[in-house]
Formats: structure tokens, C-alpha cells, sequence
């Protein structure tokens, strides 16, 4: 909004304000937008995007530059001081050469450096997508720094040229990008879009249906019979809007995702079998297999606790493995320094102990998982880490312990039975030895 013109000089002021404002929220958006990635984060870059948040603040108060090539303030301070008469921030800039380019610089480079250390410390698909996220909303900041040329020359030529080449570029990259990279899920964008658009076009079809029915009817009723039953089906139709809502919202939700719905009910189903399998060895197996058909998974790891105390020889101190023992919660692995390698931990318990942990890494096809799918896999873990129990994967463990106590209660109430028996037959014999030897009574008349 640079170069707004309008009768109001004050709504001028004003729009080229917010403007400022909003280029220096996507300044530190993009900055915070690239810490999402390549976790754990290290401080250099938290500091680095502190900074340029920082900047961009300053900026938006106080940054005064060329508006399309022509000496105009653009910060609210620069603004203000013009405006009061008081200070002219851009003749003071131009003529310290070198600080006017910094502050034109500076603000766009900051949050381009933050994406480029995302870039590097990400890894697989993930580097791809933030490369392409970010890449493409580089054009616009990179269109920010190439505006130093107006400091250097006044040929606008050149400065639209690199004003229409960005505003060309950066809509076409970020349209590539969640197309082709798959940045969004654009499968769940046009099911909502079906939902509401088939919700929409039945309520007024069948509101316009309705009044064309009655027309004829209503047109010679008087005014308050009118009135009674336009109400009457307008309420109709608003309170069947939900129960509509949620036929058509499941009716197209098995046509985009039916896919989808069939690997989360295999994988439900497997969560269910594994618990009547009988060998450790084909449970781990078959899971491995059922979530690389229907999860999509680049890499699957379970590991075991044993008798090092560690699952699958990391040591169950580490990180990720002591929140999954706290929280009993799906952990993802980005947010952690843990020696687990994948994208996320999906805890394995039975009987409220962790007696495992379930590590998938991100998916083939770059997408992220939807939450139903996600508590699918979980589902699938908690069912074999209860079947893996059941059968004494942990050597030790509570349950053959409660198996011995058993099998000693049992004995030892055999050798009790043993035992009374042998007594019982020792006081029967003593009352026979004692019954003879005692003399009997004898009755005289």
C-alpha cells in the first residue's frame, strides 16, 4: 500500500502504517515459520530468530525508506514526524548512505538466514518441504533487498521489473509447492470446500423448492398465515442444517479419504488379532508389514526393554523414552536430543508399563499424518505390546512371577494335603492301639 492516494490525507497516512506493520509481521512470521523445522533447534538459531523478530518490531516503528523509488516514510515514527512537522527520518537516512541501506537490507535478509539453517539442519522429506515453503516467499524478501537499487539509481524501470517479476514468482512457487510437495493437505481443503458447498446448495434449494411449492397458496393467504409459515420452514430447514451437515460431511468423507479410512480400519483390526497370536517373532513381523502397507512408513523400529534396562540397547534414561514412560503419550521426536531415529515414538504398553516403543519415521509421500490415522498406529502398538506380554516377551516379568507363586501355592498345598493325610492316619492308628488296651467294663447282677 506504498503510494496510496486518496482525498483523505490522514487515511493515507494511516494505510501506509498498517502496510508497514504487515511487512514486518511477515518478517517475523517466516523467521518463526523455519523454526518449525530441524528440530531440536540449536540457540544460534534462537537467537538469530529472536533478533529478527526484534528488527522487524523496530522496523515497523521506525524503518523509513524509497517507496517505489520516491522519497516517502514508511514507519509509523517516520510518519508521525512528518506529519507533526517535527522530523524528517528519510532526508536524515539519505544522507548517511550506508545506514539507509542497512535498514532497507537488513529486515528482509534476517528472516532468510533463518530459513536457509532450517534448510540445513532438516532432514529427508522435511528439507524438501521447508525449502519449497520458504523458497518461495524468499522471492518477495529478496525483491526487498534488490530495492537498495533505488539508493544507487533513479531508473524506475528496473525497480518495476524486479516489483513484477516477484509479485509473478512467489504466487506460482507457493502454488507448486502445495500442490506438488504437498505443503497442505489439499484432499482435506476440497472435502471441506464439497462439504459446506453441498450443505449450502441443498438448504437453499430446498427453502426455494419449498416457497415455489407454496407459492401459489401463501400468494392468497392473508399476511400473517404468510408470515407464520415462512417462519415455520425457515426454522425447519435451520434445525435440520446439523443432522444434514453430518450425512453429507460423512458421504463425502468416504469418497476423498476412503483410502485412508481402510488402512486406519486394518490397522484397528490387526490391533485386535495380534492379542491371539502365539510367537513374539510373527507379531513383530506381520505389524511391520501391515504398518508399511498401511501407513506408509519410511523406516519401523520396535524396541523391546530387556534385561540391560534399555529398549533395544538405548538407554531407557534417555529423553524421549523417559516422557513416553511419564506420559504414556505419542512423543514426537523432532522436539527431543533422544538416540531415537524416526519422526515419531508411539509408546508400547500393557498393564500400565512401557514394555516397548514403536518408532515410525515420516511417511513416503511427504504428507503429515491426520489424527485418526495416528491413533490408529497407536492402537496397533498398544495391542502388540499386550500380546507380546502375554506371551513373557520380558523374562522376569510380573506375570511369570505371579505364574511361579501360583505353581508354589499349588505345591505346597499338595504337601500340606500330603502332610495331613499322614497325620490323620497316624491318629486313627493310635485311637485303634489305644481302644485295645484298654480293659472294657464289666456289669455284675
Amino acid at each position: 500500500m506504498n503510494g496510496w492516494i486518496t482525498p483523505w490525507v490522514g487515511l493515507d497516512a494511516a494505510l501506509n502504517v498498517v502496510a508497514q506493520f504487515a511487512l514486518s509481521a511477515g518478517i517475523g512470521l517466516l523467521a518463526t515459520y523455519a523454526m518449525l523445522f530441524g528440530r531440536p533447534v540449536s540457540s544460534g538459531r534462537r537467537i538469530l530468530t529472536a533478533i529478527t523478530c526484534g528488527v522487524a518490531a523496530l522496523s515497523a516503528i521506525l524503518w523509513t525508506a524509497g517507496a517505489q523509488g520516491t522519497p516517502s516514510s514508511t514507519g509509523a515514527a517516520g510518519i508521525a514526524g512528518l506529519w507533526f512537522g517535527t522530523f524528517d527520518g528519510y532526508s536524515w537516512l539519505l544522507a548517511r548512505p550506508a545506514l539507509l541501506a542497512a535498514v532497507m537490507v537488513v529486515p528482509c535478509t534476517l528472516p532468510l538466514v533463518c530459513a536457509l539453517l532450517a534448510v540445513r539442519d532438516a532432514r529427508g522429506s522435511e528439507r524438501a518441504r521447508v525449502a519449497w515453503a520458504t523458497g518461495s516467499l524468499a522471492v518477495l524478501f529478496l525483491f526487498g533487498i534488490a530495492t537498495i537499487q533505488s539508493c544507487v539509481t533513479s531508473d524506475l524501470v528496473v525497480y518495476y521489473w524486479i516489483l513484477n517479476l516477484s509479485w509473478f514468482i512467489a504466487p506460482l512457487g507457493l502454488i507448486y509447492a502445495l500442490l506438488s510437495r504437498r505443503l497442505l493437505d489439499v484432499g482435506f481443503v476440497l472435502n471441506r470446500v464439497a462439504v459446506f458447498t453441498a450443505v449450502s446448495l441443498f438448504v437453499v434449494g430446498s427453502f426455494t423448492l419449498a416457497e415455489w411449492a407454496l407459492g401459489g397458496w401463501l400468494h392468497s393467504a392473508n399476511r400473517v398465515t404468510n408470515v407464520a409459515v415462512s417462519a415455520a420452514l425457515a426454522l425447519a430447514l435451520g434445525l435440520s442444517i446439523h443432522p444434514i451437515h453430518l450425512r453429507v460431511d460423512r458421504l463425502i468423507d468416504n469418497v476423498f479419504f476412503r483410502k485412508r479410512h481402510e488402512d486406519e480400519r486394518a490397522l484397528h483390526r490387526f490391533a485386535r488379532e495380534a492379542t491371539y497370536m502365539t510367537d513374539s517373532e510373527m507379531i513383530l513381523r506381520r505389524a511391520a508389514a501391515a504398518l508399511e502397507e498401511h501407513a506408509d512408513c519410511t523406516s519401523i523400529d520396535f524396541l523391546l526393554h530387556d534385561d540391560a534396562n534399555t529398549y533395544g540397547g538405548i538407554d531407557e534414561n534417555d529423553a524421549a523414552l523417559v516422557t513416553l514412560r511419564e506420559s504414556h503419550e505419542i512423543v514426537d521426536l523432532h522436539g527431543f536430543g533422544s538416540a531415537l531415529r524416526g519422526e515419531f515414538a508411539y509408546p508400547m504398553l500393557a498393564r500400565g508399563r512401557l514394555v516397548g516403543v514403536l518408532v515410525l519415521g515420516p511417511k513416503r509421500s511427504g504428507e503429515a499424518r491426520a489424527p485418526d490415522e495416528s491413533r490408529a498406529i497407536a492402537q496397533l502398538a498398544h495391542g502388540v505390546a499386550v500380546a507380546l506380554d502375554l506371551l513373557g516377551v520380558e523374562r522376569d516379568g510380573p506375570a511369570n512371577a505371579l505364574l511361579d507363586a501360583v505353581r508354589t501355592l499349588e505345591q505346597s498345598n499338595r504337601t500340606l494335603a500330603e502332610g495331613m493325610s499322614a497325620i490323620a492316619a497316624e491318629v486313627r492308628a493310635l485311637s485303634d492301639a489305644i481302644a485295645e488296651r484298654t480293659p472294657r467294663d464289666r456289669t455284675t447282677i
